[in-house]
């Protein structure tokens, strides 16, 4: 770090002396946090602008991202105010670029500025306590009486009893119902009857022939 600042130092002065871009504060291998000023010459022949520019210090993209814009001439005062809580932390590059009035234009950098608004965790260095034995609970040499507790006696709950109704009681016999025996007994009567009445006519009949 100490060979960029003195590096940045000799530029410093041969772009005084030459009337070139230039970054005076912060200088190479600054530790920045919070508002930054940003001091420096933004001066060229034929000046026409100036940008202020910051990068990751390990972007391999090279891309810059613009701080601010200059129209007029500066010479060794406040080129920008940089907010670096903005960003995080880590390594950044800073670039003055003055451009001239024919499209040309030329740089100043500075590397190594690292941005540091968060305060690293503290370790800590305390040894840590040691751990008392514990102590030893005596065993009870008294045995407990053991209870069993008896459960309660279930009680059956009485089963309910649906009474059924009145008991159907028998029909009493039908007088007109005809037994078989008595069916027998009608058709030989009239058996009987009918051969009877044939025997009386047939003996009429004889008679009356006579």
């Amino acid at each position: 770090m100490r060979f960029f600042s003195i590096l940045q130092a000799f530029l410093l002065v041969f772009a005084l002396q030459q009337g070139a871009p230039a970054i005076s504060a912060p200088v190479a291998g600054q530790t920045l946090s919070g508002q930054i000023s940003v001091v420096g010459t933004a001066e060229a022949p034929n000046f026409a602008s100036a940008e202020l520019a910051f990068a990751y210090a390990a972007d391999p993209t090279g891309t810059w991202f613009p701080l601010v814009r200059l129209t007029q001439p500066v010479q060794e005062s406040t080129l920008a105010a940089w907010d670096t809580t903005q960003i995080s932390d880590g390594d950044y590059s800073l670039r003055l670029r003055v451009y001239s009035q024919d499209s040309t234009f030329q740089d100043f950098t500075v590397t190594g500025l690292q941005v540091q608004n968060n305060a690293p965790p503290a370790t800590s260095t305390s040894a840590p306590a040691a751990s008392q034995p514990a102590e030893a609970v005596p065993a009870s040499t008294e045995e407990s009486p053991l209870v069993v507790e008896s459960a309660p006696a279930s009680t059956a709950s009485p089963v309910p009893v649906f009474s059924s109704g009145p008991t159907p009681q028998p029909l009493p016999a039908n007088p007109a119902a005809i037994r078989v025996d008595q069916i027998n007994f009608y058709l030989i009567r009239g058996a009987l009857l009918a051969l009877a009445l044939f025997v009386v006519l047939g003996l009429f009949l004889r008679l009356r022939r006579n």
